[in-house]
């Protein structure tokens, strides 16, 4: 899924998610994508739709990845992911959230992505990021009642979580000093590998990344008007 020179990136920060990542929104095309908790944008170069949303808590990370991207078409929304109900229903072509849902309480995690579906219009893409734990189950479920096509990997296996949580910094491999060495990017390459020959099973991996296309029961595609909602600075805009 990643070649070697792909794989030795200064800006990989998980040895097989971002690679992952990065495959997968290669492929969506569209208007407007939507990065649920997107923190400073870091997934930003990811994505390939015309418009790209970012929704965060956090003013000053999403401050920072506006200042970073002046691109006209990238956009900030201060809002909270599990209170996004005034936003309007199948709006966007792509929504995308990672790093995020297993932080969150258990009884909010099944609401979030049932709204974050709702976002996306009838052939539009939902990709969500989840840790196999008692939720799981209960958002796949969801998800095969919601879209037609649910495409399941899996990945992190102990060797690569072992590896992970001993260089990784504040999430991200890349600025660890040894992680950035070549002989550990190599190293982490090579660790990735026996994932993706694992891809297809629950097994002993940790995370899974999910792909939900073709709505069942899509609503009408509305528009998002950013304009609707106060605006904080150039390009960024609070929903409540």
């Amino acid at each position: 899924l990643v070649s070697v020179a792909g794989a030795m990136r200064d800006d990989d920060r998980k040895i097989t998610f971002f690679p992952l990542l990065k495959k997968t929104l290669s492929a969506i095309h569209g208007e407007i994508g939507i990065d649920a908790a997107s923190a400073a944008m870091k997934n930003r170069e990811m994505f390939k739709t015309n418009t790209y949303l970012g929704v965060d808590i956090d003013l000053e990370a999403l401050k920072k990845g506006l200042a970073k991207d002046q691109n006209p078409n990238t956009f900030g929304l201060l809002a909270n992911i599990t209170q996004l109900d005034k936003l309007p229903s199948s709006c966007a072509d792509l929504v995308v959230s990672t790093n995020t849902l297993a932080h969150l309480p258990p009884h909010e995690i099944c609401s979030t992505v049932q709204n974050l579906m709702r976002l996306t219009q009838k052939n539009g893409t939902t990709v969500l990021q989840l840790v196999l734990n008692e939720s799981f189950d209960p958002v796949v479920q969801l998800a095969k009642d919601t879209f037609h096509r649910v495409k399941i990997v899996f990945y992190q296996n102990r060797l690569s979580y072992a590896y992970e949580k001993f260089f990784e910094h504040q999430g991200d491999l890349g600025y660890h000093s040894l992680a950035s060495a070549r002989i550990f990017k190599l190293l982490s390459y090579l660790i990735s590998r026996p994932e993706f020959l694992t891809c297809g099973h629950r097994g002993s991996n940790r995370q899974a990344l999910i792909i939900l296309s073709q709505k069942k029961s899509p609503t009408e595609q509305q528009r998002l008007e950013l304009s609707q909602f106060h605006q904080v600075a150039d390009r960024l805009y609070r929903l409540n």
